[in-house]
């Protein structure tokens, strides 16, 4: 039931950014949020899931840290891990992009500036003994 309501809700949370372009949704009270569509790495189905970012050297940084259910990583993550491309909506922009996980060696300086822009997430990753997944989201290259 919990998982169901909360697919219902992103759902709409996801309906509305697009409608408004971005204008509801796109700036919540703790980040900015995206709306970013991978493909399933089961099922091949397009998935469209809200998350938050922050703006990165020509790219965006999304964060895999799924509030409800702290001990692991949220689907989406996977379905980069499987298939790096996927499409994102920022504000009234859609444009395909190339996701890069952000290997243990590299993070240090992402995760302080993610921290350091939206510390909510430092405080939620307290929560969790797994290292949060940081993924930089590029406009592909055709």
């Amino acid at each position: 039931m919990g998982k169901s309501l909360l697919r219902l809700g992103l759902a709409i949370f996801a309906f509305f950014y697009r409608l408004t372009r971005g204008k509801v949704g796109g700036n919540l009270l703790l980040f900015r949020a995206l709306l970013l569509t991978t493909t399933g790495r089961k099922t091949g189905k397009k998935r469209t899931t809200p998350v938050g970012y922050i703006e990165h050297d020509g790219g965006y940084v999304i964060v895999g840290l799924f509030v409800v259910f702290g001990d692991a990583n949220p689907g989406w993550f996977y379905n980069l891990r499987t298939n790096p491309r996927a499409s994102i909506q920022v504000n009234d922009k859609q444009f395909e992009v190339s996701a890069e996980i952000v290997e243990s060696d590299k993070r240090g300086p992402i995760w302080t500036r993610v921290t350091e822009l939206i510390p909510i997430y430092g405080k939620l990753a307290k929560r969790t003994n797994r290292e949060i997944a940081l993924v930089i989201l590029r406009p592909a290259i055709a």
